[in-house]
């Protein structure tokens, strides 16, 4: 790209005025408004990582299930040996979806306390905990079904009180309604 706007023949460099980092600032700052090309990409291979989370009934999602991940799903599936080069650039950027990814809490049954971003404030995501029991791996744990209350009790024994304050402000939904993933990251 930079021998596209420095270079004036194609047999000398040319010079180059500014940095490459300098052209990608956005203009509202002053700068060219240009996208890193290599973090663009990862972006749209992140957008396809999505697809196959929101979409799995889609024909891609269902051929990269059956070859790939055909036991579990595409945020706990790993990197075969010999994978196709679409595969192994979508798989790369899992860490983005990773990072960006959340849950919106409806029946409890697939979110994991430990492993997944499940609480709403940022920053918090996934929680620390004070006693590890291995009985509350799933929110739904967390949860007396016949009330549809959190179990205070439990929360209070396993976290702490801003833990505890950010737990009961989820909204409890009514049990049919499933666990929903959900966009937290930065939408740039």
């Amino acid at each position: 790209m930079n021998k596209f706007w420095w270079r004036n023949s194609n047999t000398n460099k040319g010079i180059h005025w500014c940095r490459w980092s300098d052209l990608c600032i956005p203009k509202s700052k002053g700068g060219l408004g240009f996208r890193e090309l290599s973090k663009f990409n990862l972006d749209l291979l992140a957008k396809q990582g999505w697809k196959l989370i929101m979409n799995p009934n889609c024909l891609f999602a269902r051929v990269m299930k059956a070859k790939y991940y055909p036991k579990g799903d595409f945020m706990s599936s790993g990197l075969e040996s010999y994978p196709s080069f679409t595969w192994r650039s979508v798989w790369g950027a899992r860490q983005l979806l990773m990072e960006g990814m959340g849950w919106r809490i409806g029946n409890v049954e697939s979110v994991n306390i430990w492993n997944d971003k499940w609480l709403p404030r940022p920053g918090i995501g996934s929680i620390m905990c004070q006693n590890i029991d291995i009985r509350y791996s799933k929110v739904a744990n967390l949860i007396n079904k016949e009330t549809n209350t959190w179990k205070h009790e439990v929360l209070n024994t396993l976290y702490g009180k801003e833990q505890v304050k950010a737990i009961v402000s989820i909204p409890l939904v009514s049990s049919s309604m499933p666990d929903v993933p959900v966009w937290r990251g930065d939408n740039t």
